[in-house]
């Protein structure tokens, strides 16, 4: 069971573990540092997500998350990092745009990441 299309998600987490590492060593970039983990959040959590709900809830790769699913994470992740947290601790600021990077993540995902396995395949006329 190939789970995901491993390619993407590799992709995304490198990016994101490269822009960790750069704020670690002191490397400052405005625009990233602002939003790239925000815009990151979603593909990344929402592909754990499925790949949990094709290994052990479904077992089979054709599963796509349903888009109210998708909705109701972003809705979450909202709530959670934009007014829950930014209440309680200051080291958290509320951002309108955080809001809109994790919805373009979502979409990103569901565009992108939210196919089943083998239909590429498929659409090319090649049974999987």
């Amino acid at each position: 069971m190939g789970t995901l299309s491993r390619l993407p998600i590799v992709v995304l987490a490198a990016v994101f573990g490269l822009h960790q590492g750069g704020r670690l060593l002191g490397l400052r970039l405005t625009w990233a540092d602002a939003w790239l983990d925000d815009l990151l959040c979603l593909p990344l959590i929402l592909a754990l997500v499925l790949a949990v709900h094709r290994t052990w809830r479904v077992g089979h790769d054709r599963y796509v998350l349903p888009v109210v699913q998708i909705v109701v994470v972003w809705i979450m992740v909202t709530l959670v990092f934009e007014l829950a947290l930014p209440r309680v601790d200051a080291a958290f600021t509320s951002d309108p745009l955080d809001v809109a990077a994790y919805g373009v993540g979502a979409v990103f995902f569901q565009i992108f990441l939210n196919r089943p396995i083998g239909a590429a395949r498929l659409v090319r006329g090649v049974s999987p």
